[in-house]
């Protein structure tokens, strides 16, 4: 599943320039257990909760901006990893690690 700034109307969800969801939250929910969510490049000013085991991964350049939010992205399921981010202005940790075990992360 894709997860772009810039969603389009068609929804096909088989590249960035269709992916089907705006929200990186909204995307985690949608994938299935196992699977894995491409955030597309571009900068996102939220935080996002990885609350079930998939794959999070970034094409291209990927800002969370986290600005008055305790965490950037925290991972609260084992078996979650988390590559190419870059966490900007969180008041805590730019990525936290709660409850999994052999916790990684590769972020720029």
């Amino acid at each position: 599943m894709y997860s772009s700034r810039l969603r389009t109307k068609l929804e096909l969800d088989s590249s960035c320039a269709t992916a089907s969801s705006n929200s990186i939250q909204a995307a985690i929910g949608a994938v299935s257990v196992g699977g894995t969510l491409t955030v597309c490049a571009g900068t996102y000013r939220t935080s996002v909760a990885v609350i079930k085991p998939l794959a999070l991964e970034a094409a291209g350049h990927v800002v969370i901006n986290a600005a008055g939010r305790d965490n950037g992205v925290m991972i609260l399921a084992s078996g979650s990893p988390v590559e190419g981010f870059e966490v900007a202005e969180a008041i805590g940790e730019g990525i936290l690690a709660v409850g999994t075990r052999g916790a990684q992360s590769s972020t720029s």
